[in-house]
């Protein structure tokens, strides 16, 4: 596969996951839990499939936004009994909201070819995604919560890899939010100003981007051919635009 076909794949894959944290769906249906803190089902939701862990354990795993934030996250996840049982709020609200916006069948789609390139990936350092990745390769789980997870350990994989990426190449965390997404990003994800000029820091956050890309590459060539990639970018393409 070409560099950029799976660039804009992933960038679907990502933007699909995200678009369904703040559907009306998903608030109803984490509301209905007692959880109204958005940021920490977001945040808390997608760590507790790493299982229990600490708030320290949050922060090292969602680096890009800042401790503060996250930090003012961890009553709220505590409230509903920890990490793992936000998660399964989570993972019922945003699969509801899946299931009531998208086409089922692009779903399933999704699913089955995000989980054949989720399953040979050896994650051991990769503890985000290979939390999503134990939970999408259970067969008992029901279908729409299997794609959801499926989605996010490909979602979560990719950030994983450029996180590494991204420490590997000398930027911190932050320098590598300033140069990829710029101030208006940063300060959402909770980050003071005045902010720095982006230009020192873009040279190795374009560096730790190509790293990631052709890492992800890699992932995609050694479990797709050409149809069943053009299918699974189909089957995104629909879910963007197909409402039922």
């Amino acid at each position: 596969m070409q560099r950029n076909d799976v660039d804009h794949v992933d960038a679907r894959v990502n933007k699909l996951g995200a678009s369904l944290f703040f559907d009306p769906v998903t608030v109803d249906a984490a509301g209905k839990h007692g959880v109204t803190d958005l940021v920490a089902l977001i945040f808390g939701g997608r760590v507790g499939a790493m299982g229990d862990v600490d708030v320290l354990q949050l922060i090292d795993t969602f680096p890009f936004v800042s401790p503060t934030m996250l930090e003012a996250t961890w009553p709220a996840v505590e409230a509903v009994g920890g990490p793992v049982a936000m998660r399964r709020i989570f993972s019922e609200a945003v699969s509801a909201a899946a299931s009531a916006r998208w086409n089922a069948t692009a779903m399933q789609t999704v699913g089955t070819t995000a989980r054949a390139l989720i399953a040979p990936v050896a994650s051991v350092a990769l503890g985000l995604s290979a939390g999503w990745r134990s939970i999408a390769l259970d067969e008992a789980l029901p279908g729409p919560e299997r794609v959801i997870a499926s989605l996010f350990a490909l979602r979560e994989l990719r950030g994983d890899i450029h996180i590494e990426n991204v420490r590997e190449i000398g930027l911190t965390p932050f320098e590598a939010e300033i140069a990829t997404s710029g101030p208006l990003v940063a300060e959402l994800h909770g980050w003071p100003p005045p902010f720095p000029d982006a230009a020192p820091f873009e040279q190795r956050s374009d560096a730790a981007g190509d790293r990631t890309s052709a890492r992800m590459v890699e992932i995609y060539d050694a479990a797709l051919d050409d149809v069943t990639f053009e299918s699974f970018d189909k089957a995104l393409r629909t879910l963007r635009v197909d409402r039922r």
